[in-house]
């Protein structure tokens, strides 16, 4: 990328919801004016991840809990990702799955991707993975070589997930992703969401 380049648009992922996790089977609407009524309900649900729905916004507080590489920033219980620096931009965290949960959900509320010319696309992708051999701990996107994302989605919009991932779509092109943790051991993981950009 020229460093002259305009910069690009930011990708927001804003966890009303996530990431949360769900146990049993409770299968809910997922639009925003059902906010308030899940925020209190999957705050609980995701006692596994400090700081789930980001209300804490300064990563120099004791309670944060995520990493950030990058341009990543938290404001107003939204986490943003721009492109820009010398390092994909991305939030990481590293935290024990909770016994009893069955999928770990996130929404991603609105995204812009520049155009990079002759530049391979950008795209953003969620990974979980073993912190100790950093492998995927719930299979990787279908359709993409070289990833360990069960998550993938490029700058036209099209996604490759994992065949344990499902997505429902939203009012102004919010996407909600859950992946399945069936058979997925309830002990240490780390959860990314990065910006891969070019």
């Amino acid at each position: 990328m020229e460093t002259n380049a305009a910069p690009q648009q930011p990708l927001s992922f804003v966890p009303v919801f996530v990431p949360s996790f769900i146990f049993g089977n409770p299968f809910q609407p997922l639009f925003a004016n059902n906010a308030p009524l899940y925020a209190a309900a999957l705050a609980a649900q995701s006692a596994g991840l400090a700081n789930p729905d980001f209300s804490v916004g300064d990563p120099n507080d004791a309670g944060f809990g995520w990493t950030i590489r990058g341009q990543g920033a938290v404001a107003n219980g939204a986490a943003t990702l721009t492109e820009g620096g010398a390092v994909y931009s991305g939030f990481s965290q590293t935290f024990k799955i909770p016994a009893g949960a069955t999928k770990l959900r996130f929404t991603i509320v609105s995204s812009s991707f520049g155009d990079n010319g002759e530049n391979p696309p950008d795209a953003f992708e969620a990974a979980l993975l073993d912190p100790n051999t950093m492998t995927s701990l719930v299979g990787t996107a279908a359709g993409l070589g070289n990833t360990d994302a069960f998550f993938n989605m490029q700058s036209t919009g099209q996604t490759f997930v994992s065949p344990r991932v499902s997505m429902i779509s939203g009012s102004g092109g919010q996407r909600t992703v859950e992946v399945d943790l069936a058979g997925v051991l309830h002990g240490d993981a780390t959860l990314y969401f990065d910006l891969l950009g070019f």
